[in-house]
């Protein structure tokens, strides 16, 4: 497995789009996103804690050192 250093990753995606012509850019804003209410947001943030302690639990993820590794 492949470790990945955000940072570089980041600054990688930012020079190719940098590089990119403007027409040929993926366009994120022209669709504006559905935002949720607070309960919505809310259960979806509460259903995310609960995916990922599970996953922690049952063994599906292990902390290592700085992060998490993947068993799977």
């Amino acid at each position: 497995m492949k470790r990945v250093i955000m940072e570089d990753w980041l600054e990688e995606r930012r020079n190719i789009l940098k590089l990119t012509p403007p027409q040929l850019r993926p366009r994120n804003r022209e669709r504006q996103i559905k935002s949720r209410s607070f309960a919505e947001r809310r259960a979806l943030a509460f259903a995310c804690k609960k995916a990922w302690e599970d996953a922690l639990r049952t063994g599906r993820f292990k902390k290592v050192g700085n992060g998490y590794y993947s068993i799977c």
